[in-house]
């Protein structure tokens, strides 16, 4: 709750764009902090659409920006298109959670293909936007063309990181319940 809570306070306290990165290693929770985030977005604020995807579930397409734009499509209602959409995340109305951004990196993956997908994440955040990824904790985030690409615009937006830590029993049971 105070990991929902620090990101609830990120989102209504920044002015600008925000990107929030939350690393873990597999099956430490980063889907369920992911929902977590959706749920609490949801209930504080009816003018607040966010837009969820899990990109584990789209691995058909290699380019970062169309499964992007593909699942626009798909989620959002006929008639409804992609720029418009594109416009109200730049406005922060839409914010975007991304799970499993590292679903989309595999061995054969080449720096080309990487700077792509930290260039379209960085290409959005505009004005307000508010982007949430989640990710293993890769190289790729630790990577000079991550940081390089992150320091030639963080004039534009605000960075915020997170790493989910293996559990202890304290995280689970009450002080009562302990004893």
């Amino acid at each position: 709750t105070l990991f929902r809570s620090k990101i609830k306070e990120l989102f209504t306290e920044i002015k600008g764009a925000l990107f929030i990165i939350i690393e873990a290693p597999a099956g430490f929770g980063k889907t369920c902090t992911a929902n977590e985030i959706l749920n609490s977005i949801t209930i504080e604020n009816s003018k607040i659409l966010p837009f969820f995807t899990e990109l584990s579930r789209n691995r058909e397409a290699r380019v970062f920006k169309h499964i992007l734009l593909n699942e626009i499509d798909d989620q959002f209602p006929n008639g409804i298109k992609q720029n418009v959409v594109l416009e109200q995340i730049y406005k922060g109305r839409i914010p975007l959670i991304i799970d499993g951004f590292d679903e989309l990196i595999t061995k054969e993956s080449n720096k080309e293909d990487v700077e792509s997908m930290l260039s379209t994440i960085v290409d959005l955040l505009q004005n307000d936007a508010k982007i949430v990824i989640t990710s293993r904790k890769t190289a790729i985030l630790n990577s000079e063309e991550f940081l390089e690409t992150i320091n030639s615009s963080i004039e534009n937006f605000s960075l915020a990181r997170f790493e989910i830590k293996e559990p202890t029993i304290e995280n689970w049971l009450h002080n009562q319940r302990l004893e």
